[in-house]
């Protein structure tokens, strides 16, 4: 599945002509960077800006506290805590691939089992619980 952001480095790479235009390229391309953050991306979905916080580690099952301190910018979650936020949000795979990336931790592979189970999990819109009985019956670590 081609991603938006994959297409994107297509066209931009195909755009420069030469080394001159690659060194104008990297020079401003501060300007082209999508999300900054796990949080910065995440926060700007609408789909995150409805839910409230206790939804969210209620829900997440990630602690109340440490929850907050995510979603304030204290904190900086790992791959498991940015998935179980996606989950919880409702994201699809494509935007839990994005969340993953502005979070700069490994994206959803299609070479390990235990992410082919959570994509399966995220495109048929189960719950952070469900996700985690469908990872255990499949001999798979649950989500941290």
């Amino acid at each position: 599945m081609k991603r938006s952001l994959d297409i994107e480095l297509q066209k931009i790479v195909r755009g420069i002509n030469d080394q001159a235009g690659l060194n104008e390229y990297i020079k401003h391309s501060h300007k082209y960077k999508y999300y900054s953050s796990f949080l910065d991306y995440f926060s700007s979905l609408g789909k995150v800006v409805s839910i409230n916080v206790a939804t969210l580690y209620k829900e997440s099952g990630i602690e109340r506290s440490y929850c907050y301190h995510l979603m304030n910018g204290m904190k900086i979650p790992g791959r498991d805590k940015i998935i179980r936020l996606c989950i919880t949000a409702g994201l699809n795979l494509n935007e839990t691939q994005i969340a993953l990336e502005a979070g700069k931790v490994p994206l959803l592979s299609a070479t390990d089992n235990r992410d082919i189970v959570i994509a399966y999990a995220v495109e048929k819109s189960f719950n952070v619980q469900n996700t985690n009985t469908l990872l255990a019956s499949l001999n798979q670590s649950i989500l941290e």
